[in-house]
């Protein structure tokens, strides 16, 4: 136990330094509090940006095979798959069972398809939400080389004629069925797939 004046003093004095600390450490915390959350938010944003891609990416997966399958069976016009028509469609070709056509972003997704005379031109028309421009570009850099900005939107496009290579087709009679199994390869093997290079490539 302290007593005497000096004894108080030291109280005292212990007493502010301690308020003094705590003071110090309550403006540490609010200092740094911005950086935390900026670094919290971007770490969100980029699991939502990840998401969004994978979505969207699942969605062009199911349209290419469509298009592929069903090219000739085609009415010549243009037309657009959207909310259930979109998931009815394409969920006899991958589509997860369940799917929602809408990102994270609040963007909606459709199937945009149009054939004339010239060929069939297909593409995933990602649209709305509540991403600015320049995220909207990210976006459309994560998705990779198909994806282009067009308006407020995002156009993902479906090329149609290299969903195979030129020795593998498909020998499934079943055209309700949309997975790449029973794949004819021409009498070709892969056995030896570590020795092979590629000498060139085009998109």
């Amino acid at each position: 136990m302290i007593d005497g004046v000096g004894g108080r003093f030291y109280l005292k004095n212990q007493h502010g330094n301690f308020l003094l600390q705590a003071l110090l450490a309550l403006t540490l915390v609010f200092a740094f509090m911005p950086f935390f959350e900026n670094k919290l938010s971007s770490r969100d944003f980029a699991a939502q940006m990840y998401t969004a891609t994978e979505q969207i990416e699942t969605a062009y997966n199911a349209a290419r095979i469509y298009l592929r399958e069903e090219k000739d069976n085609l009415p010549y016009k243009k037309q657009e798959l959207s909310g259930n028509s979109f998931v009815d469609v394409l969920e006899h070709y991958g589509l997860p069972l369940g799917f929602v056509p809408e990102t994270i972003f609040k963007q909606k997704l459709s199937f945009v398809i149009d054939k004339n005379q010239d060929g069939i031109r297909g593409y995933i028309n990602v649209e709305g939400g509540k991403l600015s421009r320049i995220q909207m570009a990210e976006l459309a850099r994560r998705i990779g080389f198909y994806a282009v900005l067009r308006g407020s939107g995002i156009e993902v496009n479906i090329p149609i004629d290299t969903m195979y290579s030129d020795i593998v087709s498909k020998k499934e009679t079943d055209e309700n069925v949309g997975f790449l199994a029973e794949l004819d390869m021409n009498n070709n093997s892969v056995d030896k797939v570590g020795v092979l290079f590629a000498r060139n490539g085009v998109f």
